[in-house]
């Protein structure tokens, strides 16, 4: 059933994702790229923020029930409040 709750559980998903996003691209921006390893190098960081962010995704799932544990949802909706930034 689609209820306003849910639809605030989906958002944090989205959250996720552009938390994952920034965390990508900061780290691709900071990162002294060599010719020789450029493709392993980039896969390695893409991995390796992929994977922390997909254990989010169903860390966030099981401590909320898919939004029907209030308080858990609550305190995920804190920590994406605070992380959250939209970047051009």
């Amino acid at each position: 059933k689609v209820t306003d709750e849910l639809l605030v559980h989906e958002q944090g998903h989205f959250n996720i994702g552009i938390m994952c996003q920034n965390e990508l691209v900061e780290k691709l921006n900071k990162t002294k790229f060599k010719k020789a390893t450029f493709n392993s190098d980039i896969q390695k960081i893409v991995n390796e923020v992929s994977s922390k962010y997909n254990k989010m995704g169903l860390d966030y799932d099981a401590e909320t029930d898919h939004s029907k544990n209030k308080e858990q949802q609550s305190k995920w909706n804190e920590l994406f409040q605070k992380s959250v930034t939209f970047t051009k």
